[in-house]
């Protein structure tokens, strides 16, 4: 199979487990005979020197900020990637520091797509599932309590509260898409799994796949390719306009806030 995997960091010697888990990936679908690249905001060079790589780091300003989750800019050139390459099927690790739109993007492309889900990111806008004082949340996801919390804990003092209350639901919006359009998903952690459809306050049919062997995701990603891509509306060239100037804008008064 031909497949590109995509995550916030590639990397062997690193501390982020999730980083660490889509190296070992790659080496091992490589080591099976599979055509693997590999794509992330951050590409660790003991990785880049033995897998195909792409770097879709973004120019923006604080781009793993929880308002800054669709990139028009990362979205466009993971579609010209898709386009060329032409992979059978994509494997979503993470779309921290990337876009929200990813599995879209790929079903746009006729594409299918499977989604790993490792951490509460996709449920908690500053992916940690705690409060202010350190102890943990199970609350539900949503406009409240997440966007007085998350704009607490992460501030944007530049944008009003009302607009993190919509960036919420748009965040949750479309990351609900992204596993609607997913044709397999996977949970990493077995806590995970059991939390995740109390934190989304929605069923999630997902499978537990700890420590997955090769020929376990390879069954999987295989799937996948077999039920092919959904059907997906098309792109509009206005909704990615509009939101290229959102991010110009929250760029623009960040640094009018941080300036002196």
């Amino acid at each position: 199979m031909k497949l590109a995997l995509v995550a916030h960091a590639v990397a062997l010697d690193t501390q982020d487990r999730i980083a660490h888990a889509v190296a070992e990936e790659a080496l091992a679908l490589l080591a099976s005979g599979h055509d693997v690249h590999v794509l992330a905001a951050h590409v660790a060079s003991d990785i880049a020197a033995r897998v195909p790589t792409t770097a879709l780091a973004r120019t923006d300003l604080r781009p793993e900020h929880w308002h800054k989750t669709l990139s028009p800019e990362v979205s466009e050139r993971w579609r010209e990637h898709l386009a060329r390459e032409r992979p059978d099927v994509v494997h979503v690790h993470h779309w921290l520091g990337l876009s929200r739109d990813l599995v879209l993007t790929s079903a746009r492309e006729r594409v299918p797509a499977v989604v790993t889900l490792h951490d509460a990111w996709i449920s908690c806008p500053i992916r940690t599932r705690t409060l202010a004082g350190g102890a943990p949340c199970d609350a539900t996801v949503g406009a409240l309590p997440c966007a007085p919390c998350a704009s607490r804990r992460d501030p944007a003092a530049w944008v009003p509260l009302e607009q993190s209350f919509l960036t919420v639901g748009e965040r949750q919006r479309d990351l609900a898409r992204e596993l609607e359009l997913a044709r397999v998903r996977l949970v990493a952690r077995r806590e995970l799994a059991l939390s995740l459809p109390r934190w989304l306050g929605a069923a999630l049919e997902c499978e537990l796949l700890e420590a997955p062997t090769v020929e376990a995701l390879v069954e999987r990603l295989a799937r996948a390719v077999a039920l092919g891509a959904p059907e997906v509306e098309p792109a509009t060239w206005f909704a990615a306009r509009l939101q290229r100037e959102t991010l110009r804008a929250w760029d623009e008064r960040c640094r009018a806030s941080t300036a002196g």
